[in-house]
Parts: C-alpha cells; sequence; structure tokens
C-alpha cells in the first residue's frame, strides 16, 4: 500500500485531554509538520522537552506519557513528527510526484536539520542566554 494512503488515518488520530495537536508549516509552506504539546499546568521556568521518536511512528505513540511527563517536570512537554512519518506530509503529498516533493529524501539528515528547525522556531526557549561566556568575542584586530 502506498505511504500517501495511510496519511489520511493518522492525521485522524485525536490527542488525548491535556495534549494540544498543532501543525507547523515548512520549507516555504510545501511541508506541513504535526507536532504535540502537554502543559505542566501553572507556567514554569523549566526547560522545555522534546520527545523525538523512532522510525516509522509518529508524536501520537507519546500520548501515554506526555502528560505526566510535563507534569512532574514542570516543563512543556513537545512531540514532533519526522517529514514523512506519522501526520508530517508534503502538502499535496502523491507518493512522490507532487511539485512539494521534488526533491525530497526521508533520510536522518533532513529529520536532524527538521529538529533543529524545529527547536529554534516552534520550542520557546525561558533562557536563550545561559551562559554568556561561552559567546564568540569579536575580534579586536
Amino acid at each position: 500500500m502506498p505511504l500517501f494512503l495511510l496519511q489520511p488515518a493518522l492525521a485522524a488520530l485525536v490527542a488525548p485531554s491535556g495534549i494540544q495537536s498543532h501543525r507547523w508549516s515548512r520549507a516555504a509552506g510545501q511541508q506541513s509538520i504535526a507536532y504535540e504539546v502537554a502543559a505542566p499546568g501553572p507556567p514554569t521556568t523549566a526547560p522545555p522537552i522534546l520527545l523525538l521518536n523512532g522510525f516509522g511512528v509518529g508524536s501520537f505513540h507519546w500520548h501515554r506519557v506526555m502528560g505526566s511527563i510535563a507534569r512532574e517536570s514542570g516543563a512543556l512537554c513537545y512531540g514532533m513528527d519526522y517529514l514523512g512519518q506519522g501526520g508530517s506530509w508534503p502538502v499535496d503529498c502523491a507518493d512522490g510526484d507532487a511539485p512539494s516533493e521534488a526533491g525530497l529524501r526521508y533520510a536522518i539528515d533532513d529529520w536532524a536539520e527538521q529538529t533543529i528547525a524545529f527547536v529554534e522556531e516552534v520550542v520557546p526557549n525561558p533562557n536563550p542566554n545561559p551562559n554568556p561566556s561561552h559567546n564568540p568575542s569579536p575580534n579586536p584586530n
């Protein structure tokens, strides 16, 4: 069965109470990335947690533990689907034939780049510069 036929079934999964489902538009709107967030309750200063799933699954696999992790850690807890997995597919996916899929590879390097971009663009960072001494100084010469 082609992967694009599985997409609607996976996207229809509903997050349980306490977990909010979201979409992140990436690559000039050509990729729609599904992610979920569980909040700890009252706002805290705990750094956010990003749960990364294995190959061939999605953030919905974290449903049983996301709420508990958020509550016990006091942190926002995120789960993100990798492109081509879970509910995250190129826009108008056509099993490799859509313009949005041109040049796409579903590979670890791409998912690593996606994860870095997700942390930079979506996950809040309450303390973006915890150790200023590690910032490079401008060269005085």
